[in-house]
């Protein structure tokens, strides 16, 4: 069984921003493309150390978060046109 050393849980708000575009190949075809940043900055976590019981003990890591998201599809449209 694995033993875990230690964790943490952090919230963040962050910010997005996308661009994209869809083409009608046909009345009820098309295709889109679309690409998104989501940045949610960056922050510093203390990991105490817990498997040496040691409070005073502790290692600090920078942590930035940041995805990249490229996302293409179909859409088809059924029923009447209106």
């Amino acid at each position: 069984m694995g033993a875990v050393a230690s964790t943490a849980t952090e919230h963040r708000g962050g910010w997005t921003v996308g661009i994209g575009g869809e083409y009608a190949f046909l009345d009820w075809l098309s295709g889109f493309v679309e690409y998104d940043y989501y940045g949610f900055g960056s922050s510093t976590n203390v990991f105490p150390c817990g498997a040496c019981g040691l409070a005073a003990t502790a290692a600090p890591f920078g942590i930035r978060t940041s995805i990249n998201v490229l996302r293409a599809g179909l859409n088809f449209r059924f029923g009447p046109r209106f």
